[in-house]
C-alpha cells in the first residue's frame, strides 16, 4: 500500500493497486482509469501525475513523486498500512467527465470534503 497524503504533509489513505482505503482499512473508493470513483460509480476525482485533483482541476491529496501541483510539503512518516478491508462489487460506471485543467493550487474542498463524496 503506497500513502497519500493531504496539503499539510498527513497520511490521510492508501492506494492498493486499483482500490483507495482509509486508514483503518476501511474501503473508500475505486480507481477507474484516472478517476477515482465512490461506490456508486460516480467519478469524485481526478488522478494524475500523482495528484489527487478536485472536479476543477485543484490539488487535493498527493502521492510520494508527485509532479505538476503546488509544492508538496514535508510529509509526515505514514503510519503503518492497515489490513485492507473487503472491497465492495465494483458498480457500473457511468460516462467520465471531461478531465479538469490541472491547477497549482490547493482545493478549497480539502480531503474532508472529497470524503463526503466517496
Amino acid at each position: 500500500m503506497r500513502p497519500i497524503f493531504d496539503e499539510s504533509g498527513t497520511t490521510v489513505a492508501f492506494k492498493q493497486g486499483e482500490d483507495l482505503f482509509a486508514l483503518d482499512g476501511t474501503h473508500l473508493a475505486a480507481f477507474d482509469g484516472e478517476w477515482l470513483v465512490n461506490h456508486g460509480g460516480k467519478p469524485v476525482a481526478y488522478f494524475a501525475l500523482g495528484w489527487l485533483r478536485d472536479m476543477g482541476g485543484d490539488c487535493i491529496a498527493f502521492m510520494d513523486g508527485a509532479s505538476g501541483g503546488p509544492i508538496t510539503p514535508l510529509t509526515r512518516m505514514p503510519p503503518i498500512p492497515p489490513a485492507a478491508g473487503l472491497t465492495p462489487m465494483p458498480s457500473i460506471p457511468g460516462l467520465s467527465p471531461i478531465p479538469p485543467l490541472p491547477s497549482v493550487k490547493w482545493s478549497s474542498v480539502g480531503w474532508r470534503g472529497l470524503q463526503k463524496l466517496m
